[in-house]
């Protein structure tokens, strides 16, 4: 999330003015994060397909 924050600031890109596009760009944001949150609830397995032990 942080390397798109730094992109857009960096680039100096404008935020869309038109309704479409500010959704589609809101929902790049929550795919983005969701897809984040999603892998990390599968936490590592090991080959066997196991969970590894928390330590």
């Amino acid at each position: 999330m942080i390397p798109i924050v730094v992109g857009v600031l960096a680039l100096k890109e404008p935020f869309p003015t038109e309704a479409n596009l500010i959704l589609l760009r809101l929902l790049a944001f929550f795919f983005i994060i969701g897809g984040r949150v999603l892998l990390s609830l599968q936490g590592e397995k090991d080959k066997s397909g196991e969970p590894l032990p928390v330590v």
